[in-house]
């Protein structure tokens, strides 16, 4: 297994550190992750997967920019369309709007309502499709995490409660302590 070859060979713990002695027992105690690359690559030496699995993980983050530069884009494109659609809408409806409408308010009062209006439902629009779409980041990071590691993630949630509990209690003793002061 080029796993435990890596955590033993003497000179690619000189190259690459402690860190890399690091990166191959911790991948050597879960080693689901990078099993299939020997199979898929046979017959290199440890170094090349260690460097294959890498540029893997640097290939996957550019992906994930490039999507996200491509939501950003997007979003962008909609907002503004959603923007001169409802400056539209806006602009027809004060045209059908009686005349003593604009006898009774100002001029400059119609026009910030106009623009206020305006501002609240695009950021309204913008705010909402934003929380949809970190939401459902979130919900497929959650689920890759589930899906690698449940033993981790069950761990982990149960640390998360417990610091939490006992924040939560220590945070009800300092204010008691603080009130009696």
């Amino acid at each position: 297994d080029f796993v435990k070859a890596l955590a033993r060979e003497p000179d690619a713990a000189a190259q690459g550190g402690e860190a890399l002695r690091y990166a191959a027992s911790a991948v050597l105690k879960s080693g689901d992750a990078v099993r299939w690359l020997p199979n898929a690559l046979p017959g290199h030496g440890p170094k090349f997967y260690v460097a294959v699995f890498c540029s893997i993980i640097l290939l996957l983050f550019l992906v994930k920019n490039v999507f996200l530069l491509a939501s950003q884009l997007l979003m962008s494109r909609l907002v503004y369309k959603v923007s001169i659609n409802l400056r539209q809408a806006v602009f027809r409806k004060l045209l059908h709007t009686s005349t003593h409408v604009f006898e009774e308010r100002k001029s400059g009062e119609l026009g910030h309502l106009f623009s206020i209006e305006t501002i609240r439902t695009q950021s309204t629009i913008e705010l909402t499709l934003l929380l949809v779409q970190k939401g459902l980041l979130a919900a497929f990071y959650l689920l890759a995490i589930i899906i690698i590691s449940w033993e981790l993630t069950l761990g982990m949630t149960a640390v998360v409660v417990t610091v939490a509990l006992v924040a939560a209690v220590l945070q009800g003793r300092l204010k008691n302590r603080g009130d009696e002061r």
